[in-house]
């Protein structure tokens, strides 16, 4: 069990560490808020999960193209 548990924290940690390094942009979808405020509370935005900035697009584009 511990080295299951060993196997998926380092891919976790793989994988965050490869998604930090994608150019972010601002979220299109809240202006970069990363949601927006209603009378029930925050409601977080759905295309950048809360975070406000999301993967460039152009950046996205090139990696299809190039593979």
């Amino acid at each position: 069990m511990k080295k299951i548990a060993f196997i998926i924290i380092t891919l976790f940690n793989v994988i965050t560490l490869a998604a930090q390094s994608v150019p972010k942009v601002p979220c299109t979808g809240c202006a970069g808020y990363g949601g927006m405020s209603t009378m029930a509370g925050f409601i977080p935005c759905m295309m950048c999960g809360g975070t406000g900035y999301m993967t460039d697009p152009n950046y996205l584009n090139q990696q299809a193209y190039e593979r």
